[in-house]
């Protein structure tokens, strides 16, 4: 089954994406960049969009959280997440 993805590298927005719990496939990291890949969905694309447009509401707490998370991922060994062991709730990676 072929899956649409996003990636993205901006990671203040994929910390907005993991709160409104959107979900995080994989990652990857090359040359020290780390890229961040999503289902892409029509709910996705909507939250980039307002994101953007500066018009996204999200409670600061679980904000935090999904950044503090994307960081563990960035500084792991690991370059790929498995997307059967890591998957997103309300903003926390398990």
């Amino acid at each position: 089954m072929i899956q649409n993805t996003y990636e993205s590298r901006d990671f203040y927005l994929c910390g907005y994406l993991l709160s409104i719990q959107q979900k995080l496939l994989s990652h990857t990291r090359e040359n020290r960049i780390t890229t961040f890949i999503f289902q892409d969905t029509d709910e996705l694309q909507y939250a980039v969009k307002r994101y953007f447009d500066m018009a996204a509401n999200v409670n600061p707490v679980i904000y935090g959280q999904s950044l503090r998370s994307l960081k563990s991922l960035i500084h792991s060994n690991h370059t790929n997440t498995d997307a059967n062991t890591r998957t997103t709730t309300k903003g926390i990676i398990q």
